[in-house]
C-alpha cells in the first residue's frame, strides 16, 4: 500500500526587526523639527524685517520733522522766500524747501530717507497780521463818489456811509456798529475790532528834526525810532520826502499837530519802509491829520485821529478814526504786501502731516 507523503509546512514570514521601526520614527520627528525650525525661522525673517521698516519709518519721520524745524528756524530769523536746505541726523539724509504762499504764511515740505523707506512731511507756518487791512476806520467813513480806487481789505468798527463804489475788495463790518448799506463783499465779524492807542516808547530820546521838519533826504536809522512829542512843534512833511537807511519810524504825541499836506513821501520805497505812529485824543474831533494832496508809501497807523481830504494818494495801509471824503474828492489806496510783517505776531506752526511713504 503506497504510503502519502507528506508536505513541507510553509516556514512563517520573519517579523520586521524593532531597530526599523525605531528608524521611521526618527525620520518623521527630525522631519517635523524641520518644518518647525523652517517655520520659525521664517517668522523670525518676517519680524526682523518688519522691526527694520518700523525702525527706517521712525528714523525717516524723525529727519523729516528736523527738516521742517530747521525751516521753521530760518523763517523766524527773517529768510527770504523761497529757500531750500538739507542735512543728516543719524545716518538719514533729508531737505526741505518753504515757499512764503500768501502775506505771513509758509508752506514747508521736508522729506528724508532711510533705508528703503522715503517719509515725507508738509507743514503750514503763519502768524497774525497787526495790520492787516488797507483802510480800516475805527469810528465812521464817509465816501460820497470817491473818484479813486480804494483796492484791498477794507474793516470799520463803525458805519461806513458811501454813494457811489463802494470802498475795498472785501468790508469786514465789527459788530454791534460796524455797517455798509452799499458794499457787496461785506462780512459780518464779532467785535468791535480792538485798537491799541499809541504811546511812545519808552527809553526813546525824542530824535525829531529841527522845527519838526521832514524834508528831502532822512536817515531812517534802520528803524531806531524817532520821538516827535513837543505839542509846540508841529510835525511837518514838505516837498519829496527820500528815505535812506529804512525803515524810518516816527512816533508823534497826542497834542501835536501833523501835516502831510503836499508831500510826496517815501515814492521810491516799500511801503514798509515808512511807519508812521501817531497818537492822538479819539474825543477830540478837531485831532486831525492833515493829508491833502499828499502821496504817500507807508503805514499809517493813527487810531484816535480823523482826516478829511479831497485828493490824496497812499500805498499801504491807513488806520483812522474817522475819514471823510470830499463829495466827488479822489482817495486812492493801494495794498502793499511788505506792509504785512510789521508788528505781527511770533511764528507759529499751523499744523504738519505726512504727505506719502516711499516702499
Amino acid at each position: 500500500m503506497l504510503s502519502r507523503r507528506r508536505q513541507p509546512e510553509p516556514e512563517p514570514e520573519p517579523e520586521p526587526e524593532p531597530e526599523q521601526g525605531s528608524v521611521v520614527l526618527s525620520v518623521l520627528i527630525l522631519l517635523v523639527i524641520s518644518l518647525l525650525a523652517a517655520l520659525a525661522f521664517t517668522t523670525a525673517q518676517r519680524s526682523l524685517a518688519r522691526g527694520n521698516r518700523a525702525s527706517n519709518q521712525g528714523r525717516a519721520d524723525a529727519a523729516a520733522e528736523l527738516g521742517v524745524s530747521e525751516a521753521f528756524a530760518r523763517i523766524d530769523r527773517g529768510a527770504t522766500p523761497p529757500f531750500t536746505g538739507s542735512g543728516r541726523a543719524g545716518g538719514v539724509a533729508y531737505s526741505y524747501r518753504a515757499d512764503a504762499t500768501v502775506a505771513n504764511q509758509w508752506t514747508i515740505r521736508s522729506e528724508a530717507t532711510a533705508g528703503p523707506i522715503t517719509r515725507a512731511l508738509t507743514a503750514t507756518v503763519g502768524r497774525d497780521t497787526r495790520y492787516p487791512y488797507t483802510l480800516f476806520v475805527g469810528e465812521r467813513l464817509v465816501s460820497d463818489q470817491n473818484r479813486g480806487i480804494i483796492a484791498g481789505p477794507v474793516g470799520a468798527n463803525g458805519p461806513i456811509l458811501v454813494t457811489g463804489r463802494p470802498p475795498g475788495d472785501r468790508q469786514d463790518l465789527y459788530r454791534p456798529d460796524g455797517t455798509c448799506d452799499r458794499c457787496d463783499q461785506a462780512v459780518d465779524l464779532d467785535g468791535p475790532r480792538e485798537l491799541e492807542p499809541v504811546t511812545m516808547p519808552a527809553g526813546v530820546p525824542p530824535g525829531c528834526p529841527p522845527g519838526g521838519l521832514f524834508q528831502g533826504i532822512v536817515d531812517g536809522r534802520s528803524g531806531r525810532p524817532m520821538v516827535c512829542d513837543d505839542p509846540a512843534l508841529p510835525v511837518v512833511f514838505k516837498g519829496d520826502v527820500t528815505i535812506v537807511n529804512p525803515p524810518l519810524v516816527i512816533y508823534v504825541g497826542r497834542s501835536v499837530p501833523l501835516s502831510l499836506d503836499g508831500a510826496t513821501v517815501n515814492r521810491l520805497g516799500r511801503a514798509a519802509d515808512f511807519q508812521l505812529y501817531v497818537a492822538g485824543d479819539p474825543t477830540d474831533a478837531e485831532s486831525r491829520v492833515l493829508a491833502e494832496g499828499a502821496r504817500l508809501a507807508g503805514l499809517v497807523y493813527a487810531p484816535g485821529r480823523s482826516m478829511a481830504v479831497a485828493d490824496a494818494d497812499l500805498t499801504g495801509s491807513l488806520t483812522i478814526r474817522v475819514l471823510e471824503i470830499a463829495s466827488g474828492g479822489r482817495l486812492a489806496v493801494t495794498a502793499d504786501t511788505s506792509i504785512a510783517p510789521v508788528g505781527s505776531g511770533p511764528w507759529r506752526l499751523v499744523d504738519s502731516r505726512p504727505v506719502g511713504s516711499g516702499r
